[in-house]
């Protein structure tokens, strides 16, 4: 394990008060409303690898996978990422490494995604696809504004091609995954909640807007968020039955980003205090809060840690990760770690105080692993065939307290 490593020491930036009024660059982003899942939202991680390999994850007693976004160009960085993730996977004891990759979004940039997903999906993610013979990868997905713009009419209706790759009926295989001899996870739709064991995970899909996000393009559009609030109130009600696992919530664009600039500092991608007051109102009316939030957007490695005091006075943190850092090029990396703070009085909460903890320019991955005690994530950048871990963030589930382990 990567030691847990303290921020790194950079020029103080500014502090900012939630309550102020982040300001946003003009985004001109057509939003869609969210295709319905054709299914129920929930998959079951043992209706795909099966229960003995499920009975070998309880018996080593965790469950490792990793997440990336922002991968979608075809290029040496996206090979080099998915090489050394591979790296990570075990083919002849699946359970002793990463069981699954979840990418968080702009699986493909630009029009006709359909044709394009041959050379910028399938053909550099085979070292995961296929990690050895007889073996099969599996990859999830939530999509990114990239994967929802609709840039052509090869790319009508929004998420075409996604939906045509990952949402593939059960027992049929997509056209362009069988010219692999590859499968896919025959997810619900763009939103879904993953049942595996020690880990609750939820995928949220945030729209096609640049530099905004929402879990519905209008107020008529909400069937994810009654869905992510139903789905939340049911898991609060399985720690209440002492069913206590770690709840990750995915989605592509990132609540705070840009060392919590908002865009006029010159960030590409800023914060989305809209998202994450989204986020907060389904946490709230369900009385539970994640364990960890990851996402993509924006081409950096970063971390923010959550300091929240609850109603209760109980303290706890959530640790927020960005990894856009699959493929595309690196953005600047944001000043200020360390240093830059908002305060926020969310609702649900007493308080809240956000901290931009650390970060790095670096293509690379995050590999997560949930127990029964803990919930670690470890940022590992890439370079070339090189790898090895930047920073290490443990949480004790019990507590929801950062540990150093």
């Amino acid at each position: 394990m990567a030691n847990q490593t303290s921020s790194v020491a950079s020029t103080p930036d500014f502090h900012r008060d939630i309550n102020q009024p982040a300001t946003h660059k003009k985004d001109d982003s057509k939003l869609w409303p969210v295709p319905k899942p054709a299914r129920n939202p929930t998959m079951t991680f043992a209706d795909i690898v099966g229960a003995g390999e499920i009975a070998t994850i309880k018996k080593k007693g965790s469950i490792q996978f990793h997440a990336v976004g922002d991968t979608g160009t075809g290029t040496a960085p996206q090979e080099h990422v998915v090489e050394a993730m591979a790296r990570d996977i075990v083919p002849a004891k699946p359970a002793d490494g990463a069981v699954f990759l979840l990418n968080l979004g702009d699986i493909l940039y630009g029009p006709g995604k359909s044709d394009h997903y041959a050379g910028k999906f399938y053909r550099p993610n085979m070292p995961y696809l296929h990690p050895a013979a007889n073996f099969e990868g599996i990859i999830f997905a939530i999509p990114g504004n990239h994967d929802g713009e609709v840039r052509s009419s090869a790319d009508s209706p929004t998420l075409k091609a996604y939906r045509e790759n990952f949402c593939a009926p059960p027992g049929k295989t997509p056209p362009m995954a069988a010219s692999f001899n590859v499968s896919m996870p025959h997810q619900p739709g763009p939103y879904w909640y993953l049942d595996a064991p020690f880990l609750d995970l939820i995928g949220l899909y945030t729209n096609s807007g640049e530099n905004i996000a929402t879990l519905g393009a209008d107020a008529k559009d909400t069937h994810q968020a009654v869905w992510f609030q139903k789905t939340l109130k049911a898991l609060a009600q399985a720690r209440k039955n002492g069913n206590r696992k770690a709840l990750v919530i995915a989605t592509h664009h990132a609540p705070y980003a840009g060392g919590l600039h908002p865009h006029n500092h010159g960030h590409e991608h800023p914060s989305v205090p809209e998202l994450q007051n989204q986020l907060d109102t389904a946490f709230a009316a369900a009385g539970i809060w994640p364990d960890a939030v990851i996402s993509g957007h924006t081409h950096t490695y970063q971390q923010y840690m959550r300091y929240c005091k609850g109603t209760n006075g109980r303290d706890f943190v959530i640790p927020y990760f960005v990894a856009g850092t699959g493929g595309m090029p690196m953005q600047t990396l944001p000043t200020g770690i360390g240093s830059n703070s908002i305060q926020e009085k969310p609702l649900g909460l007493a308080s809240a105080q956000v901290v931009y903890k650390n970060g790095l320019a670096s293509h690379g991955y995050l590999r997560i692993t949930a127990s029964e005690k803990h919930l670690t994530t470890t940022f590992v950048p890439t370079i070339e065939d090189h790898r090895s871990a930047f920073e290490t963030v443990t949480i004790e589930l019990a507590t929801q307290k950062q540990v150093f382990i």
